[in-house]
């Protein structure tokens, strides 16, 4: 692309104060929602909680609706009498319009918590994969969803996250998150706002960490090149769970009959990186990945603390409104 070919606009101090922001915001946020939630279940007394579909948005409204339970669809009159293959068909569009209905809700509500929020950044992960297969939104997509660290823009960092250049580098990020998403979820955070706070801030930090090694030591040595994809926050979610769970045994797709403990594989993968930055192997990102290590590191060892202190303070400030 032409305007990365001539782009020359290093910067160190803004996407340090970005990257920072999106830490700050996310957190900030997961925080105030997650308290508010459980303040909510509180308040009504839930001795069960219902599933987290349910809690955000509501009971079913299609429940209350007769053709939910028995499938008997309400008739058109006038269809009925004067155009009955014309009412035949409506109906049964209707019909499958609405069972098409019930099994997303169904799908939806018996879904564990780790699926729901992974379904939703594979979602958001899958519209801007085919934003960038449309011709026209192709100048948009390269500045504003890749990150070259010659650009001069920083809120790339977060949107390129979101990118994929191939279907197979989309399918294969995707495919890990939602394998590893109940270990992930169980061991790791234990509520969606947690886990969604600290896939956003991790695959920034990657990016941030990606951006630092391209302008203070591989500009002048080799060509910059952008950056797309989810392996940064991947990779923190690894090496996170590495470090909390070291003896689980996983598999990977591409050495079918073989497995491994998180404390062999995670190593090995960061040797990898090592290696591929310092021979310079331009197929992966691989200053991304050895950021989201160490991130994912970083924070299970120091950082779960800090979500822990949050909600403390979420509680005395509860407190202090009550009081007055």
């Amino acid at each position: 692309h032409s305007e990365w070919d001539t782009a020359n606009r290093p910067t160190i101090i803004k996407p340090i104060l970005f990257a920072g922001s999106v830490v700050l915001i996310s957190y900030s946020l997961a925080t105030y929602i997650h308290s508010q939630r459980r303040w909510s279940l509180e308040r009504r007394a839930i001795r069960n909680p219902q599933s987290l579909f349910e809690n955000l948005f509501g009971p079913n409204p299609f429940s209350s609706h007769p053709s939910y339970s028995n499938h008997q669809y309400r008739r058109n009159t006038w269809l009925d009498q004067n155009a009955p293959a014309l009412a035949e068909f409506l109906r049964d569009v209707q019909g499958v319009f609405i069972s098409t209905k019930q099994s997303v809700i169904r799908t939806l509500k018996n879904a564990t918590a780790a699926e729901k929020a992974v379904w939703g950044i594979l979602g958001i992960n899958v519209l801007v994969w085919a934003a960038w297969r449309v011709p026209r939104f192709q100048p948009f997509m390269m500045r504003h969803f890749a990150h070259h660290p010659l650009s001069g823009r920083a809120h790339t960092m977060l949107t390129a996250t979101f990118s994929h250049e191939s279907l197979l580098h989309l399918w294969f990020n995707m495919y890990a998150l939602l394998s590893f998403s109940p270990l992930f979820y169980h061991h790791l955070f234990g509520n969606i706002e947690h886990m969604l706070a600290f896939y956003v801030s991790a695959g920034t930090l990657a990016s941030l960490g990606s951006h630092l090694v391209s302008i203070l030591w591989l500009q002048g040595r080799r060509r910059i090149r952008p950056s797309v994809g989810a392996s940064g926050a991947l990779w923190a979610l690894l090496a996170a769970l590495a470090y909390t769970v070291p003896d689980t045994s996983i598999g990977l797709i591409f050495l079918p009959g073989f497995n491994f403990s998180m404390d062999q594989l995670i190593p090995a993968l960061v040797a990898f990186d090592i290696v591929g930055l310092v021979k310079g192997w331009g197929f992966l990102d691989h200053a991304a990945h050895l950021s989201g290590a160490a991130v994912g590191y970083a924070y299970a060892a120091y950082g779960r603390r800090w979500w822990m202190w949050g909600q403390v303070k979420m509680e005395e400030w509860r407190d202090r409104l009550e009081r007055k």
